[in-house]
């Protein structure tokens, strides 16, 4: 195992923290703006951390390892629309699908087009 990989940080715990704070509001707005199910809200840990969105992402073992996060559709001011947790690495959003046998690979946007995508 490489450096790289024993530095790597579970953000399990954090990630379903998140999720239990998810407000009705930003819950409202991914089912009525984004076309996400509560199912869906729910398998893919969406969550907040108060002042964004938050979306887990997990490495090719499946353990969350940072978070992508969306600024709140009411926040009106100029700073990004996304960004990441600090120090996070590239990683594959999607790569539970890249081990089944001849799977089928669809370039998305982003994740939560690719999550809107995963729905169907």
């Amino acid at each position: 195992m490489s450096n790289k990989e024993n530095n790597i940080k579970d953000v399990t715990q954090e990630a379903e923290r998140y999720h239990e704070q998810l407000s009705s509001e930003m819950r409202s707005w991914l089912r009525d703006k984004r076309g996400l199910s509560d199912a869906v809200i729910y398998c893919f840990k969406l969550g907040s951390n108060g002042k964004a969105l938050t979306i887990p992402i997990s490495n090719k073992e499946g353990k969350y390892i940072f978070f992508k996060f969306r600024k709140d559709p009411n926040d009106n001011s100029d700073k990004s629309k996304y960004w990441y947790t600090s120090g996070a690495g590239a990683e594959l959003y999607g790569w539970e699908h890249i081990n089944e046998p001849k799977p089928l690979v669809v370039i998305c946007e982003g994740e939560l087009m690719r999550i809107r995508q995963e729905r169907k």
